[in-house]
């Protein structure tokens, strides 16, 4: 910060001293209300329509011109998310959330929003912007949008507590800063009666994510009781005034803004962070600390009620016994807190052998028993009071006869927003053999834990267990130390804490894959005086109780080691690398550090090192153009790419204008121009020379018939083999065309005495005429003078030339040569089919131009027929309309649409309308009958010659054929509810309602497909971007494609064992084998929102439907992407959803939300009528029993 004098510095300080003492008011929020807003509906889980925006704002380093408004606390770009979703942040989708929760306006509080260009009001953003960030005092804000939640209640129509904030974005071009108020009292409410009561609504969340799962911010206190005084802190040191810049790819707050002023504060009344709910806040001498209230025990920072039970989740991951735990091993843990009884279980442990071994490592069990020990005594702590559930622990597990060694590292996480402790657990090393079916029995002991230092914890256990029918015990030790953080005004407390264990219990269910530890603790301060004081430790170490005896115990990192010079053992550093006792990720390397080491992910992957991605392929949007760029694509095989324009140098991410100095750069001019001074331009510039035309950079040499130079015994003539002109010396006489001698006359100068020859010809001595002569150099043809490139378009057969469009002619000298046939480009080695139009314009009204696989043609629009240049509308007589079919070609009946086309005849290519030989006829399977599946047999065609047909009881195109889909025993329902996927009969009734199939903790189910071949499920994730699939009975759930961004509508081809999926946040439709063979994108172009999806195995086509806000339609492909067309759009078409076919009748059906109806449409397009009218909020759809079943989120 830059001041002109000392007052100016004192005022702002004092400024800043003054805001941060005064919170906001709802007066200070920006101007907001009925006369000057737009407002949403007063309902619950609603969003407002796509708002177009005037001035664009700059997200995550992407531009958006739209947006949408939710009541729920949130604004989100690319698409409307109507539903409120109870997961953790991030959500998958670009989202602003001021305050994200289930708000119910039903009862009470209205959402408004607008976008405003008042240059008070800009003016003001400004100043707060300036006075925030470095690089603020630029930043002129071209307009503002302001959303405002007012008074909103909470579900279900709860108006008991309010909520009241406001998020304000500001942007220039290319620069947005966004600006989170909330007035005092503004946060009433953090979490919302659950529509489940299975399970429990996440507390309100805070932040900025965007969308890809990786980028994200969150606010201090989201997603806890803490989020309640959001209306006291801040990041600009005004409290309930949060700032932020979002434009770029991080988001990133103030950095003019002294940290001491956003936490400092040395008394409680002079805090400037509040305590958290159910704290109380002490001072000391040194400063203040937050308790926990009575009634609660915890660190002040995460408190618990007392006696109410607890559940810690997470996951164990590792190897043991140089084998990877398989999967992710989920660790659950059950506390009775009132009398301190944990029950701890791993599931889906595999195979049964590590299962078994696992009832070793009662380490594992201890850790939770230490949170939750039950105190006794004043004095008496336990783990969850030392750390409030967060922090990081390294267990050192050793076994003494067997010589086996576990490293346990753990992250205690604290508390989701579900209220829930998190845990994960990562082991390595070895343990030993434990037979299935052998018991083991643990005798009561006792740990002890120290608090060495603040927020250290150590500690030492020597113990052993027995294995059922053997007297040896097993003996193990076991190290630990905690690291946590604590509240350094805190005095400590008794530093020796004693935990008495009883009642252990080990099992290992067999069948299920189930470990089970349980036990009872008690904890206990140890009083007197330390018994390590006195006591030096070597370097890395510390010393640490062991009953009325001491020890130095290694710090993390670091294990004992005795030296031949020493009589004591030395703490020398563990090289996690080279002994495998770390976790990094596959695609990381492990880089050893003193007392620890670091994992990076190696080129080509991004993350922690612990956890690893491939860096996804890039796209335009991702790509970082330099801004006189353009970003092209060559095809969808390879990754786009920044391209420097014409007059530009650089690799596309930084382009400067290019030397046009000749001198500078001689090369740049071409081999026949010269670099000259223009005096003009007063520049200096290639030139092609005389007799050369170009402009300098290329020259090509000037034809005769522009430049009338020939010889007057020659003549200008046309040379169809280059397309040029060239003089041509007249019968009788020889030479190059320019200088012409009769035959038979004296004889002209050689070469070497006139040098005449062509630039493309050597000067040569010709023995048997005695004199030099020009002779055209190899790829060239002429008589020396004049030399033209030689193009060899000779052939004997069409094989020799294009393999399309293209034959072998004989020319009227009798040479045979390749060219291009009528429709195609080239020079018959290399032939393009011509596109027809470019635009519409150049079509029939009735028709567009459309991609067709080779080339861009007309293609006449349904209900009408027609080569596309000219369509006629089809004539009702009852019958099917009469072909208007070219030579070649033959009128049939198409099923499909139920109406005649045109097709051309076997050894013809086309449209039905303009047909022309095949260069090559294709093979058949009368040529050939292994083209054919086992399950096929070839049939004679009427239209197509001999094609390969599935048998009965089979499905396919023929050359792939499988057992078609039949259906076994009870037909019924299958349809996801966030988290889970629910199974219901078509006729349900009170002794058979349905049932949860699965159930997957974070995970939101869009979009479901079954395979009754395999009697799988899959279905789409849009929370973790992936597709997953299981068994019917919901059983080996796993993921099938992950690294997706927001996969939505699903569908699979049984036929062909393909699945294919729309992913909303890419604007792609993608295609996988069920086998992982193959993944590929399909269509990418002129995608908005696509939805939902539906195949057709018979007829080989692909249909999905597009929330596009500007024109929503349902759109239809072959299964390869080609053949792309619109089957529905327009009339009243608002919001498509999900999609059914029914294959007895040749329909395709959907779901409108926002037309609230259930429709249908013939796959000709035709017959579109409406099925059911009164629908809220219709979503999932199938079409099953000659009946249509859909979903609805308002119900």
């Amino acid at each position: 910060m830059a001041c002109g004098g000392w007052p100016a510095c004192t005022v702002l300080l004092f400024l800043l001293f003054v805001n941060s003492v005064n919170s906001l008011s709802e007066a200070d929020l920006y101007p907001y209300g009925v006369n000057q807003d737009q407002s949403l509906p007063r309902e619950n889980d609603i969003s407002s329509a796509e708002v177009q925006l005037n001035t664009p704002i700059t997200f995550y380093g992407t531009e958006y011109s739209t947006l949408y408004v939710n009541d729920n606390g949130i604004v989100s770009f690319l698409t409307e998310v109507p539903s409120f979703f109870s997961a953790p942040f991030p959500l998958t989708y670009p989202i602003m959330a001021p305050l994200y929760s289930d708000v119910d306006t039903r009862g009470v509080g209205r959402v408004f929003y607008r976008e405003t260009q008042e240059p008070s009001l800009l003016a003001r953003f400004e100043q707060t912007v300036g006075a925030n960030f470095a690089a603020g005092s630029s930043f002129r804000a071209r307009s503002l949008f302001v959303a405002t939640w007012e008074g909103v209640g909470y579900y279900e129509r709860k108006a008991d507590r309010r909520n009241t904030f406001q998020l304000v974005v500001g942007s220039d071009t290319g620069r947005a800063y966004a600006m989170l108020l909330y007035p005092r009292g503004g946060v009433q409410w953090v979490q919302a009666e659950p529509k489940s009561p299975a399970l429990p609504d996440a507390k309100a969340q805070a932040g900025f994510m965007a969308g890809d799962g990786r980028r994200f911010t969150a606010l201090r206190g989201s997603g806890t009781d803490h989020v309640v005084n959001l209306d006291k802190m801040s990041n600009t040191a005004v409290p309930g005034q949060w700032l932020y810049q979002i434009s770029g790819n991080e988001v990133v707050g103030p950095d003019l803004v002294n940290v001491d002023l956003l936490s400092g504060g040395s008394t409680c009344t002079a805090a400037r962070e509040p305590c958290p709910p159910s704290t109380v806040c002490q001072d000391y001498d040194t400063g203040y600390c937050c308790h926990c209230d009575r009634g609660f025990f915890g660190n002040g920072k995460n408190c618990i009620a007392n006696g109410s039970p607890q559940r810690v989740t997470g996951k164990l991951t590792g190897s043991l016994n140089d084998a990877p735990i398989a999967g992710e091993v989920d660790f659950h843990s059950y506390v009775d807190t009132t009398n301190g009884r944990t029950y701890t279980a791993l599931s889906r442990v595999s195979p049964s052998s590590l299962g078994s071994d696992l009832r070793s490592l009662l380490a594992l069990g201890d850790v939770i028993g230490w949170l939750f020990a039950l105190p006794q005594g004043d004095h008496a702590r336990n783990g969850f009071v030392l750390t409030g559930g967060e922090g990081n622990l390294t267990t050192e597990v050793r076994f003494k006869q067997t010589g086996h060694h576990v490293t346990i590292r753990g992250h205690l996480q604290g508390f989701d927003v579900f209220n829930m402790m998190k845990i994960r657990l990562e082991v390595r090393g070895s343990l030993p053999s434990v037979a299935q079916g052998m018991g083991v029995t643990v005798e009561d002991f006792t740990q002890d834990y120290n608090v060495v230092s603040p927020g250290l914890v150590l500690s030492h256990l020597s113990h052993s267990f027995q294995l059922e029918g053997s007297s040896l015990p097993i003996e193990y030790t076991v190290d630990t130390t905690l690291s946590f953080s604590q509240c350094p005004h805190m005095p400590p407390g008794v530093a020796q804490q004693r935990v008495h264990v009883s009642r252990n219990f080990i099992d290992f269910d067999d069948k299920d894959g189930i470990v089970r530890y349980a036990q009872s603790t008690k904890v206990t301060a140890v009083d007197g005086s330390d018994p390590c004081q006195g006591v030096e430790c070597g370097e890395h170490s510390r010393c640490v109780p062991d009953g009325a005896e001491t020890r130095c115990q290694c710090d993390a990192g670091y294990e004992a080691l005795t030296l031949p010079q020493r009589t004591s053992a030395a703490c020398v550093d563990v090289d996690e690398c080279q002994s495998g006792r770390h976790n990094c990720h596959v695609h990381a390397e492990c880089v050893n550090m003193d007392g620890s080491f670091a994992c990076r992910c190696r080129p080509g992957y991004a993350g922690d090192g612990i956890s690893c991605q491939r860096l996804e392929a890039p796209t335009c949007a991702s790509l970082r153009c330099d801004p006189a760029a353009e970003c092209v694509q060559p095809s969808p095989r390879h990754p786009p790419q920044c391209r420097c324009p014409v007059g530009y140098t650089g690799d596309g991410s930084s382009c400067v204008p290019a030397a046009t100095d000749c001198r500078q750069r001689p090369l740049m001019c071409d081999e026949n121009a010269q670099c000259q001074y223009d005096a003009p331009t007063r520049t200096y510039g290639c030139k092609c020379r005389t007799g050369w035309r170009g402009d300098g950079s290329f020259c090509a040499q000037e034809s005769c018939l522009e430049a009338n130079d020939c010889h007057s015994d020659a003549q200008c003539v046309y040379d169809r083999q280059v397309d040029s002109y060239y003089c041509a010396c007249s019968p009788g006489f020889s030479g190059d065309g320019y200088v012409c001698y009769p035959q038979g006359g004296p004889q002209r100068p050689g070469c070497n005495v006139v040098a005449n020859c062509h630039p493309r010809a050597h000067c040569v001595y010709n023995a048997s005429a005695g004199q030099h002569q020009c002779r055209c150099m190899p790829g060239y043809r002429g008589d020396g003078y004049q030399c033209i490139h030689s193009r060899d378009s000779g052939c004997d057969t069409s094989s020799d030339c294009a393999p399309v469009g293209a034959a072998c002619i004989a020319t009227p000298d009798g040479r045979r040569e390749c060219r291009c046939l009528e429709g195609f480009e080239g020079d018959g080695r290399r032939c393009q089919p011509l596109d027809e139009c470019s635009t519409a314009d150049q079509c029939d009204p009735n028709a567009q131009c459309a991609y067709d696989g080779q080339r861009y043609r007309c293609v006449c629009a349904h209900g009408y027929r027609g080569d596309g240049r000219t369509c006629h509308p089809p004539v009702d007589t009852g019958a099917p309309a009469p072909c208007d079919c070219g030579p070649y070609a033959r009128c049939v009946y198409d099923p499909a649409t139920g109406s005649q086309r045109c097709v051309c005849e076997p050894g013809t290519d086309g449209d039905g309308y303009v047909c022309r030989p095949s260069a090559v006829r294709p093979l058949s399977c009368l040529d050939d009958p292994t083209l054919c599946a086992r399950n096929a047999e070839c049939v004679a065609a009427e239209s197509r010659g001999h094609v390969c047909q599935c048998q009965p009881g089979f499905t396919g195109d023929g050359r792939t054929c499988a057992p078609a889909p039949r259906a076994t025993g009870e037909e019924y329902l299958l349809f996801g509810q966030g988290m889970s996927i629910l199974q219901m009969p078509l006729e349900p009734s009170k002794s058979n309602p349905g049932r949860l199939l699965l159930m997957e903790p974070h995970q939101t189910v869009v979009g479901i497909a079954a395979d009754c071949v395999e009697q799988r499920i899959y279905w789409t994730d849009a929370a973790s971007g992936a597709v997953r699939r299981a068994f019917y009975n919901g059983s080996s759930a796993d993921v099938f494609r992950a690294g997706l961004r927001s996969p939505e509508g699903v569908a699979l081809d049984w036929a062909s064992r393909n699945l294919f999926w729309t992913d909303s946040v890419d604007d792609t439709v993608e295609v996988a084998s069920l086998d992982g063979a193959y993944h590929h994108v399909i269509v990418n172009t002129g995608l908005v929102n696509p939805r939902g999806i539906a195949v057709h195995p018979a007829l080989g086509r692909l249909y999905w439907s597009d929330w596009d806000r500007r024109s929503p339609r349902i759109e239809s492909c072959h299964m390869d992407g080609s053949g792309r067309l619109v089957l529905v759009e327009g009339d009243g078409l608002q919001t498509p959803n999900m999609l059914a076919l029914d294959l007895e009748h040749n329909d395709l059906c959907w779901t409108d939300a926002g037309r609230h109806t259930v429709e249908c449409v013939n796959l000709n397009g035709l017959n579109r009528r409406v099925v059911y009218t009164q629908a809220q909020y219709p979503f999932g759809l199938a079409v099953a029993a000659g009946k249509v079943y859909w979903t609805d989120w308002t119900m």
